[in-house]
């Protein structure tokens, strides 16, 4: 009989870490947070894209964008499990599919990066620039410029490769995002458990915001690279325009190979050895 509780026992012992741990979803290659330096409420962060990528995923949509305020800590290198979603996601809240234009969704990105402050060393402000409703993104890429005025601080959105007209009202994007009504039946915890267990593995997302005006992006990276090799050449023909005149005035070099193609050079002019 004693043989028999203790078995009992050890196998509770046994599986108990199972049921504590709950559900294995996947294996992550990386971790995954809302926090360090800039934490999802004032900065693009990896668990906001993962979780960005999941809702996009969920509703089929071409892009989505999700507060960050509604990430908290961190999903650790290794075994992922459904436990870790509740914790990193402590309030569930649902998504729904919606049509925007690229003006739409301009004018939710720039209402999402209002507050963000640039502070010394032209470093983001945390304290002054956090915002539960900074937007973590999918779908897309897209630039804006901290130091402009807010409203007017968007650069540039990417989307499938082409570049948006951030003024148009007339084409059609379909977004992923949070709403109060549920008509999808598909919430954001969902989402990221489902895309989670879809897959092996899970490694570090791409970047899709760049900040410009910072110590990271200063504002001269707003000018495009071809943009500065033609000024750069442009710069050395003027440079350069002086000594060729002085060629063309003083050097008879030129001229006389130009008359000897011609067929016209003076009979008593040498030919060159």
């Amino acid at each position: 009989m004693r043989r028999f509780f203790a078995a009992i026992l050890l196998a509770a012992a046994l599986t108990l870490p199972a049921f504590a741990s709950g559900v294995k979803l996947t294996q992550a290659d990386f971790a995954f947070t809302a926090e360090g330096d800039l934490p999802a409420t004032c900065a693009e962060s990896t668990l906001g894209s993962l979780a960005a990528d999941a809702s996009r995923e969920a509703l089929g949509t071409d892009a989505a964008v999700i507060p960050g305020g509604l990430l908290s800590g961190t999903l650790e290198t290794g075994a992922v499990f459904d436990t870790d979603v509740l914790r990193v996601i402590p309030a569930d809240a649902p998504l729904n599919a919606r049509t925007v234009s690229p003006a739409e969704l301009r004018a939710l990105l720039e209402a999402g990066i209002s507050r963000v402050t640039i502070g010394e060393g032209d470093r983001v402000d945390v304290s002054a620039s956090a915002d539960e409703n900074y937007p973590q993104t999918s779908g897309f890429t897209w630039k804006y410029d901290a130091s402009a005025p807010a409203g007017a601080r968007i650069v540039s959105i990417r989307l499938g490769g082409e570049e948006l007209d951030l003024a148009d009202e007339t084409a059609f994007i379909t977004l992923a995002c949070v709403s109060e009504e549920n008509t999808s039946g598909v919430t954001l915890r969902g989402a990221l458990i489902s895309y989670l267990s879809a897959r092996d593995s899970v490694s570090e997302p791409s970047q899709r915001a760049t900040v410009l005006g910072t110590s990271s992006y200063p504002l001269i990276d707003r000018f495009p690279i071809a943009a500065l090799v033609c000024g750069c050449a442009l710069l050395f023909v003027l440079a350069a325009i002086p000594k060729m005149k002085y060629e063309r005035l003083f050097s008879f070099r030129p001229r006389l190979s130009m008359f000897r193609k011609l067929g016209k050079m003076h009979p008593d002019e040498p030919e060159d050895k």
